[in-house]
């Protein structure tokens, strides 16, 4: 299901928030410390592979849109 303005509006200031280094894009870094939060039994392959799967191009990173999918499928 998209998310509405308002929603996309919210997850983009937390994901600003996650983006310590303000590069716009996700490190595994930050995704590794948001998924041990919520989820501290989390090996780091499946942080991997979770950051393989989310990232759409190629990259290594998360962009904003590629973090959307991540949050609708509920994996982070």
């Amino acid at each position: 299901m998209p998310f509405d303005n308002n929603q996309r509006e919210q997850l983009k200031k937390r994901f600003n928030e996650l983006d310590k280094d303000h590069s716009g894009k996700l490190e595994k870094d930050e995704i590794r410390d948001v998924v041990k939060k919520t989820n501290p039994n989390v090996s780091d392959q499946e942080i991997d592979d979770l950051i393989k799967q989310a990232d759409k191009n190629g990259d290594g990173l998360i962009d904003f849109e590629e973090f959307l999918t991540l949050v609708e499928q509920n994996k982070i």
